[in-house]
């Protein structure tokens, strides 16, 4: 656990280094509680998505559900398909997943390492994915996407209510246009959010207790 927290301490001091150089944020959408933020990247004309909501679940309930890669199909939009490839421990996990893409173009796909680091004190999580596009052989009619960064955190504010922040810098690789991919680049991860705060709601999520993650209070 040490070592993870090791490194993502030295992903956070890279991310802030990359944050300095990006333009500032832009509010684009104000809209049912979810507030949807843009900027330009510092290495791509393709721009970073943030976007800040809560939602009402337990910190358990929260983890379980980003790290159950079988019910990725259930809420994250249009990902028909995702498996484990390696299951390290209970913060660090490599799996894959298959995005769908309008026709004529090609599906995509993606290899995801996540680690999730929890704050002794405070209680915030942090999940943090990269891609890792080598990781496997690509597959015949389906495109790997070249660049993913992506995390949410998630700060605990009593009464079982979380405050969330979701960060989003990818690039679909293709020749789809950049001011295409700008235009409608918060259409799946609304639709993820919407789909993500429903789903919080089953048994299965909502009762949920991880003996490796902590509630705030305890």
């Amino acid at each position: 656990m040490k070592y993870v927290i090791l490194i993502s301490w030295c992903l956070l001091f890279s991310i802030v280094a990359i944050a300095q150089k990006a333009g500032p944020w832009e509010l684009k959408k104000d809209k049912k509680d979810i507030k949807v933020y843009v900027r330009d990247s510092p290495d791509s004309p393709i721009k970073q998505l943030k976007m800040k909501f809560s939602v009402e679940a337990s910190m358990s309930a929260i983890v379980l559900l980003l790290q159950d890669v079988a019910a990725i199909p259930d809420w994250v939009y249009k990902c028909p398909e995702a498996y484990h490839l390696k299951k390290i421990n209970n913060s660090e996990e490599i799996y894959y997943n298959i995005v769908d893409f309008p026709w004529p173009l090609d599906d995509r796909d993606l290899i995801v390492k996540n680690i999730l680091v929890q704050d002794s004190v405070t209680k915030v999580v942090r999940s943090e994915s990269f891609n890792k596009p080598t990781y496997i052989p690509e597959k015949e009619g389906i495109l790997r996407i070249p660049k993913l960064h992506l995390w949410w955190e998630f700060t605990p504010k009593g009464n079982g209510i979380v405050d969330v922040e979701y960060f989003l810098s990818s690039d679909p690789g293709g020749l789809i246009p950049a001011w295409m991919i700008n235009l409608a680049i918060d259409q799946g991860p609304t639709q993820t959010v919407k789909a993500f705060r429903k789903i919080l709601k089953m048994p299965k999520y909502r009762d949920a207790r991880l003996d490796f993650i902590s509630e705030l209070g305890e």
